[in-house]
C-alpha cells in the first residue's frame, strides 16, 4: 500500500498510474480518503487540486476500482438515520444490533409535530449534509426560533432532527486549574476475518462548551488516547509476534515517488533562489548605506540592480539607471512584505519542507523550520519602515537567509542518506546555482572594457571568491584569473564548473548510466565554460574580450535551464520524448503532453 496523492498520479491511454523515478506503475485499486468532489477536477470540482482529472472516466471503464466510491458520503445523510431500524426490519428482518441516537425526517408531518410541541430537545440539521453543523433551538431566542420553524416548515423535506444530547464531562486542565470540560469518545471496530470485534479504549477529544455532539467534529480542541487496562499493575501481554522469514539487505529505499523527488528538487532550488536574492540584497544595502557613492560603486549599483530586476525580486522602474536609489531601497523593503518576491521565496521554502517532512531528518527539518521562523520574525521588522533600524533589521534578515542555507547544505551532507532524495534536493540546488552564476556573470559583464575591472570586482563578491582570489594572485584584477575561479575552477563550490561536474555526477546516479545523455549534456557545459575562459586569456585584450562574454553566458544559462526542462519532463512529469516530424523541408517538433 502506497500513500499517494492526486500529482503522484497519471492518466495514460485510460489507465491509472504512480509516477516513480523508475517509470509508471500500473494501479488496479485506489482507496479514497479525499472528498468525493475533490477527486476529479474534471468532472467535479474544477477548483481542485488533489485530484487526477480523468480518474472517473477511468473507474467507469474498469481500469481502476475506487474503495469508498465517490457519492458514498450519502450514508451519512442526517436524514437516513431515521430509517436504519425500519431497513433493518425490511432487509434483515432483525432490529439493529446497536441502537442509534434518536433521528427524525422533518419531511414527516408526525416527526414534526414532535419536534415543534419541544424544539429545545432536538438539533436541527441538513437532510443530506452529514458533515453540516447543527442548529441548537435551545441556544435560540424566540425570534430566531420562529424564524427556523418557518424555514422548516417551508422546506421540511431539506431537514432531519437529531435528540440533543447532553456531553459528558471529564476534568480538564484550563487558565484557573481543573475544570469541567465536554468530551467525545470515538471507538473503533475491527474486523478480524470472521467478525468485528471493539476495540477496548478509543480517542478522546475535548470540545468546547458551545459546539454541539453532531455533524462534523470541530476543527479546534485537544484529543487525547484512552486506554482501557484490565489491572493497572498487570503486564500488557499482547498477542506473540508472527514469524517472519529473514529481510533481504537492500541499500536502496524503494521507488521514489516522482512528486516526493519534484519536492525535494524544488526545495533545493527555492532555497538557492533565495540565498542568491539575498546575497544581491545585502550587497545593495552596503552600497546604498554609503553617504556618497564613487562611480565605480554607482555602476555597481545599476549591475546589482539589473541582476535582480532578471531574477524578478524588483520591478524594472527601481533601476537605479532610471530611477533614484530611494526607490530601489523601497523596492527592496516592498520585496520582505506580503506578495514580495523574497517574502514569496520563503513561503514557497516553509511549504516544500513541510510537504517533504517525511524525507528529511528531525535535525534537518527542525534547522529549516527554525530558520525560515526567525528570518521572517527579521523581515516583520524592516518592513516597518525604510529608516535606520528597518535598513538594519533587513540586513539582518539578508544575513539570515545566508545562514539558513549554509545550515540546510551542511545538514543535508551531514543527515541525509545518499538515495533518491538526496540526489534531487542537491541536484535543484546545483542547477539553480549554476543558473544563477550563468545570470549574474552575464549582466555584470555587460559593461564597456573601460569598466570590467569594476564589474570583475563585483563578480568574486557574488562568487564568495574574494578571500580565494586574493590568496593566488593578490591585488592585481585581471579578467582571465577571475573568470577561471568562478567559471572554469572545478574546486570553486561558489563557481560555475563545480556546479556542472557535480550535476553530471548526480545525473549518473540517478539515471544509474541508462542515459547518459543528460550528464553527457552536463559535461559538454564545462567544455563551454573552459572554451571561454581561454579565449579571455589568449585575447590580446582581455577586458575587450570579457565584454564580449555576456552572449555565451545568456546562451550556457539556457542550456542549464533546457537540461532542466529534461530532467522535469523524464523524472517528475514522464511525459513521452517529444517527436520531431518533417513537413516540406520544415521541421515542426510535436510535445508529448500528460
Amino acid at each position: 500500500c502506497a500513500l499517494v496523492e492526486g500529482r503522484d498520479l497519471a492518466l495514460r491511454g485510460g489507465e491509472v498510474f504512480v509516477k516513480t523515478l523508475r517509470g509508471l506503475q500500473p494501479i488496479d485499486r485506489l482507496l479514497r480518503r479525499l472528498d468525493g468532489a475533490a477527486i476529479d477536477p474534471l468532472e467535479l470540482d474544477p477548483a481542485s487540486p488533489y485530484g487526477l482529472a480523468g480518474l472517473l472516466d477511468a473507474a467507469r471503464g474498469g481500469a481502476v476500482e475506487i474503495t469508498n466510491q465517490p457519492g458514498s458520503a450519502a450514508a451519512e445523510a442526517p436524514a437516513l438515520a431515521a430509517f436504519l431500524p425500519a431497513l433493518c426490519h425490511h432487509l434483515l428482518g432483525e432490529a439493529p444490533l446497536l441502537s442509534g441516537l434518536t433521528t427524525l425526517w422533518l419531511g414527516d408531518e408526525r416527526a414534526r409535530a414532535l419536534v415543534a410541541q419541544a424544539p429545545a430537545r432536538w438539533l436541527i440539521r441538513p437532510a443530506m449534509d452529514g458533515r453540516a453543523h447543527a442548529i441548537a433551538p435551545a441556544a435560540l431566542d424566540a425570534s430566531g426560533r420562529a424564524a427556523l420553524l418557518a424555514r422548516i416548515a417551508a422546506e421540511p423535506w431539506a431537514y432531519a432532527a437529531s435528540a440533543a444530547l447532553p456531553a459528558s464531562l471529564a476534568p480538564c486542565v484550563g487558565l484557573g486549574g481543573l475544570e469541567p470540560r465536554p468530551v467525545v469518545l470515538r471507538l473503533f471496530l475491527m474486523f478480524d476475518g470472521n467478525a468485528w470485534r471493539m476495540l477496548p479504549g478509543g480517542l478522546a477529544r475535548v470540545i468546547e462548551a458551545d459546539d454541539m455532539l453532531a455533524g462534523a467534529l470541530p476543527q479546534h480542541g485537544l484529543s487525547k488516547d484512552v486506554w482501557v487496562l484490565h489491572e493497572e499493575d498487570a503486564d500488557i501481554i499482547g498477542p506473540q509476534a508472527p514469524s517472519i522469514p529473514p529481510l533481504r539487505i537492500r541499500r536502496a529505499s524503494g521507488d521514489l515517488p516522482s512528486r516526493v523527488a519534484e519536492d525535494l528538487f524544488w526545495l533545493g532550488r527555492y532555497g538557492e533562489r533565495l540565498e542568491a536574492a539575498a546575497r544581491l540584497v545585502r550587497a545593495c544595502l552596503e552600497r546604498l548605506d554609503r553617504a556618497a557613492s564613487l562611480p565605480r560603486e554607482a555602476a555597481e549599483l545599476q549591475s546589482l540592480a539589473r541582476c535582480l530586476s532578471l531574477a524578478g525580486m524588483i520591478g524594472d522602474e527601481a533601476n537605479p539607471a532610471a530611477a533614484s536609489s530611494i526607490a530601489l531601497r523601497a523596492a527592496l523593503f516592498a520585496s520582505v512584505r506580503g506578495g514580495g518576491a523574497i517574502a514569496e521565496l520563503l513561503d514557497r521554502v516553509a511549504r516544500l519542507t513541510e510537504a517533504s517532512r517525511d524525507r528529511l531528518t528531525g535535525d534537518m527539518y527542525a534547522i529549516v523550520t527554525q530558520a525560515v521562523r526567525q528570518v521572517q520574525a527579521d523581515a516583520l521588522l524592516a518592513r516597518r519602515g525604510t529608516d535606520r533600524p528597518g535598513i538594519d533589521a533587513l540586513g539582518h534578515a539578508m544575513d539570515g537567509i545566508v545562514r539558513l542555507a549554509a545550515s540546510v547544505a551542511g545538514v543535508a551532507a551531514e543527515n541525509m542518506v545518499r538515495g533518491g532524495g538526496w540526489l534531487f534536493l542537491d541536484l535543484g540546488r546545483r542547477i539553480e546555482r549554476a543558473q544563477a552564476v550563468s545570470a549574474m556573470l552575464a549582466v555584470a559583464l555587460d559593461q564597456p572594457a573601460s569598466r570590467i575591472e569594476a564589474a570583475l570586482r563585483l563578480v568574486l563578491e557574488l562568487c564568495d571568491s574574494v578571500i580565494t582570489y586574493r590568496a593566488r594572485y593578490l591585488s592585481v584584477l585581471q579578467p582571465a584569473p577571475v573568470l577561471d575561479l568562478v567559471l572554469a575552477d572545478a574546486g570553486n563550490p561558489r563557481g560555475l564548473a563545480f556546479q556542472l561536474v557535480a550535476i553530471g555526477g548526480l545525473l549518473r546516479e540517478i539515471t544509474e548510466g541508462r542515459e547518459p545523455a543528460l550528464a553527457q549534456a552536463a559535461a559538454s557545459l564545462v567544455g563551454r565554460a573552459e572554451a571561454v575562459v581561454q579565449r579571455v586569456l589568449e585575447a590580446p585584450d582581455q577586458a575587450a574580450e570579457a565584454a564580449r562574454l555576456p552572449g555565451e553566458l545568456a546562451a550556457i544559462e539556457a542550456a542549464i535551464g533546457a537540461l532542466s526542462d529534461a530532467l522535469t519532463r523524464r523524472y517528475f512529469a514522464l511525459l513521452p520524448a517529444p517527436q520531431t516530424l518533417g513537413m516540406g523541408g520544415e521541421e515542426t517538433v510535436l510535445l508529448g503532453v500528460a
